[in-house]
C-alpha cells in the first residue's frame, strides 16, 4: 500500500520535546512539514511528488545530508540501517550549510534534571550503610583535587565520622572509607 504525501505542518510540541530522530525525519522536519515516506510507485503518484517543491527540497536536503553523515560532516549515531541525530546537532549542521530552518526546529540542547537526586544507580533499594556512604563521599570527597594529594582526607578521618555518625563498627567503617579512597592516592603520610 503506498504511503500518501503528507504537507501537513509538524506537530511541534511533540517533535520539540524530541532528543533523537533519524536523518529523513530531521529533513523532512527542516522542510516544516510531518515526517511521512515518499510514496511507492503507483499511478501519477511518482510524478505528483516530484513537481511539489516542498518535495524537491526535501530530496535535495535528504541527498546532503546523507552524503554529509556518510563523510562525517554530519554528527550522527548509527543503529542498525537508520541513522539518527540530536536535534541540535542537525540544526547546527544545517545553519553551517546555510539552509533555512522553521522557527520551531529545536536548535539548543534541552537540559533535563535528574529525575530524582535521591535513587541509585541501580534503582530505589538502600540501605542505612549505603545512605551513610554516601553522606561520607559528599563530605569528604566533594572537593578533593586530585592534583592536591592533602585534599584527601585520612581513612582515620572517615571512620572517626562514620564511628560519630552510627556506623559503630570499626571495621564496616573502615571498608567504606576504603571503598571511598581515591584509587591512585598513595598510602602513608602526606606530603606538605
Amino acid at each position: 500500500m503506498p504511503s500518501r504525501i503528507d504537507s501537513r505542518k509538524p506537530d511541534w510540541s511533540t517533535w520539540a520535546l524530541m532528543a533523537t530522530v533519524t536523518i529523513e525525519e530531521a529533513v523532512s522536519l527542516s522542510c516544516n512539514r510531518e515526517p511521512v515516506r515518499k510514496p511507492v510507485n503507483s499511478p501519477g503518484a511518482a510524478s505528483n511528488y516530484e513537481s511539489d517543491p516542498v518535495n524537491r527540497e526535501f530530496e535535495r536536503r535528504l541527498k546532503i545530508a546523507v552524503n554529509h553523515a556518510q563523510a562525517g560532516q554530519l554528527k550522527h549515531i548509527q543503529k542498525g540501517l537508520n541513522k539518527t541525530v540530536a536535534f541540535w546537532d542537525f540544526a547546527e549542521w544545517a545553519k553551517n550549510l546555510g539552509l533555512t530552518l522553521p522557527e520551531e526546529f529545536p536548535q539548543i540542547k534541552i537540559q533535563l534534571s535528574p529525575v530524582s537526586s535521591n535513587k541509585w544507580p541501580w534503582g530505589s533499594y538502600e540501605t542505612k550503610l549505603l545512605v551513610m556512604t554516601a553522606k561520607a563521599a559528599e563530605r569528604f570527597w566533594k572537593n578533593y583535587d586530585p592534583s592536591q594529594p592533602d585534599t584527601a582526607p585520612t581513612n582515620e578521618q572517615v571512620i572517626e565520622w562514620l564511628n560519630d555518625n552510627n556506623v559503630p563498627s570499626g571495621r564496616t567503617a573502615g571498608a567504606i572509607a576504603s571503598i571511598l579512597r581515591a584509587d591512585n592516592l598513595k598510602t602513608g603520610p602526606r606530603k606538605k
